[in-house]
């Protein structure tokens, strides 16, 4: 069976030999439900994959994890076949970084106009708050002169 996984793209014949010894064995189960559990843990696999390789994420464990890796752990689609050292040296990594702050500086400086613009909002806000309590004040300071006046007469 490992030759019709490993040489073949479509199994067909693959999923028609694991129907047959399924049911054989008492197991009541289409080709289809096979084929979708098959995409299901492959898909899981991946997606455990994936979140292992981001950093601060907490470990995520998969049940077939060795069983996956022996199948699909040398394709490129789950692991980089190969790394390359860029062969740098101290000094031209420094300068690298020298270059790339640069290029990044646009960025910054739109972040710090995002945050002069929020800061901007945020002060006629407050203003416009201000206006409104003063507003208010004054009002409430009219309704106590009339019934001041209402209780002198």
């Amino acid at each position: 069976m490992d030759d019709a996984f490993y040489k073949n793209k479509n199994h067909e014949t693959l999923w028609q030999k694991i129907f047959e010894n399924m049911n054989s064995a008492g197991i009541k189960v289409t080709k289809q439900q096979i084929m979708n559990k098959w995409r299901n843990l492959k898909r899981k696999y991946k997606e455990t994959i994936d979140l292992n390789k981001k950093t601060g994420n907490e470990k995520h464990e998969f049940k077939y994890q060795n069983e996956f890796d022996n199948l699909f752990g040398h394709k490129a689609s789950t692991k980089a076949a190969v790394s390359f050292d860029s062969g740098v040296n101290a000094e031209e990594r420094k300068k690298k970084r020298e270059i790339d702050k640069k290029a990044t500086r646009p960025k910054k400086r739109s972040a710090e106009n995002l945050l002069m613009k929020m800061e901007n909002m945020n002060k006629e806000m407050r203003e416009q708050m201000e206006r409104h309590q003063e507003e208010k004040l004054r009002r409430f300071d009219r309704l106590l002169d009339i019934i001041e006046k209402q209780g002198q007469k």
